[in-house]
């Protein structure tokens, strides 16, 4: 069966496909390594969790989160709820329990699945195991009844937000299946590519690199709960890995093991890809001069999919450059009046193509309308095309800070230290890292002398691992303007 990019396709109808082309074909490969299932077998858990969620009262149209790492429950999970004709709910594993309920409130969730063992204590929720094989709980919330909207929607992806609240993008099995035919064309994947999902699934790149090329293709998906560069060599090697998709600090940190040159056949490996925070050129060349692979760099969003990849194939393109649109997808950049931009003019980036959003954020029609305009998605990241038409970012109008790949709200983490009692003023910012790209620092006037192990230790209590502050900053008074706006330079110094 080819799928053509403009076809509305379930999840589960994507499964099928899958079934009938190939049933024995590998689908997943556990993280171990050592065991793996077919399509077919993938197909009969679904089935039997879509039933064991049924039984546990999930309904069509119903949201449901999904909290677990890339594990085969993960897969059997988002393919169940789709199965069961409800809507699944990306939902990142760091997030602690206030941060899942705010989600759960904003989308009217029915409930959330999370892996048994590590079920959150929200005073709300009471979490029962689903029966059968699973290894998995599933919590009851409030649903709400679907608005109309919600009749054409099959997946939830939540983004960080420059009000500080995660925003819910909606996307149709449309927009899906566009944005997974976008990436599988441009990398020519076939069922004969096997993928390395170190990226967590439940992150957009994660999804549209590594589990949508799956579906769509029939490549098979090698779960990595939890990156590690010893084992992520391992797998490389081991499963004959085609495509790597990861972040720069992940390459980083395989430029540092200490490797012997029978560890080094990597002949089977087409594309190493990073995204999600900027990759530096020492990463790069470190990579190539261990590994003799040049890493490739995508540029995405939630919002507009995957935009821009560069395939490289030697070293030597500046790690600056984001490479050219991927197929079907339509790249401007725009000056404030909305007019183009001559090659090397820096203007906003603005995005077209069959994979961005239909519906925009969800119960949010002011930043729909501003966001998304006559099928276009205006970014907010400023940045130029080179001669060649390619794309390089030259900064962000949305002030959100790019701590790893991980985005994070200044608005949100100034909001949580602000409820600490000897805190008197706050301000968070951005600051450059050599790995990281960008971490979350925080600048403070207090009442009184307060420890950073105090405020980390507070800070934990209420936001996921990569919003805490790694660096703290005490001030009689937060540096301001003539005008009263913060000097955000003096606070980054």
């Amino acid at each position: 069966m080819t799928i053509e990019p403009s076809q509305s396709l379930s999840f589960a109808d994507l499964l099928q496909a899958r079934v009938e082309a190939h049933p024995e074909h590998v689908a997943l490969v556990h993280p171990s390594g050592q065991q793996s299932l077919s399509f077919l077998e993938l197909s009969q858990k679904v089935e039997a969790l879509a039933s064991e969620l049924q039984r546990h009262g999930v309904q069509p149209l119903d949201r449901v989160g999904i909290q677990l790492p890339n594990r085969v429950e993960f897969v059997v999970s988002l393919l169940a709820l789709s199965q069961a004709k409800a809507i699944p709910v990306l939902l990142d594993t760091s997030y602690q329990a206030n941060e899942v309920r705010t989600i759960l409130e904003d989308c009217g969730a029915a409930g959330v699945l999370t892996l048994s063992s590590h079920g959150k204590s929200l005073d709300e929720i009471s979490f029962a195991e689903l029966g059968g094989e699973f290894s998995l709980s599933f919590g009851a919330w409030q649903r709400t009844e679907p608005e109309d909207v919600l009749h054409n929607v099959a997946l939830f992806k939540y983004t960080s937000g420059s009000t500080g609240v995660p925003k819910g993008v909606l996307l149709t099995a449309a927009d899906i299946v566009a944005e997974g035919v976008n990436v599988s064309e441009t990398l020519q994947v076939t069922s004969d590519d096997v993928l390395l999902g170190g990226v967590p699934l439940f992150h957009s790149y994660g999804f549209d690199f590594c589990l949508m090329p799956m579906l769509l293709t029939g490549a098979t998906l090698v779960l990595m709960e939890r990156f590690l560069p010893r084992p992520a060599l391992r797998h490389l090697q081991e499963q004959k890995v085609t495509i790597f998709p990861a972040v720069p600090f992940m390459f980083d940190l395989m430029t540092r093991l200490p490797v012997e040159p029978d560890e080094l056949e990597l002949s089977s490996l087409r594309y190493c890809i990073s995204a999600a925070a900027p990759l530096s050129a020492r990463t790069v060349r470190r990579f190539y001069k261990t590994f003799q692979h040049v890493i490739c760099q995508n540029y995405g969003s939630s919002e507009a999919g995957a935009i821009t990849l560069e395939i490289r194939r030697k070293p030597g393109v500046p790690s600056t450059c984001l490479g050219k649109p991927l197929h079907r997808v339509v790249l401007k950049i725009l000056d404030e009046e909305g007019n183009p931009q001559a090659p090397g003019a820096v203007g906003e980036v603005v995005v077209g193509g069959p994979q961005v959003s239909t519906f925009g954020y969800y119960r949010d029609a002011e930043l729909t309308a501003s966001t998304f305009r006559d099928g276009f998605c205006y970014t907010g990241d400023l940045g130029y095309l080179d001669e060649n038409g390619d794309l390089f970012l030259s900064g962000r109008k949305k002030n959100l800070i790019n701590a790893g790949g991980k985005k994070v709200s200044p608005t949100e983490v100034e909001g949580v230290l602000a409820e600490h009692p000897d805190v008197q003023d706050v301000a968070v910012v951005g600051v450059e890292d050599e790995v990281l790209g960008e971490v979350v620092k925080a600048c403070l006037v207090t009442a009184k002398e307060v420890s950073v192990e105090e405020l980390v230790t507070f800070c934990k209590e209420r936001l996921a691992g990569y919003k805490v502050p790694q660096k703290w900053s005490f001030w009689n008074d937060l540096p301001r303007t003539r005008v009263g706006k913060l000097d955000t330079a003096r606070l980054k110094g």
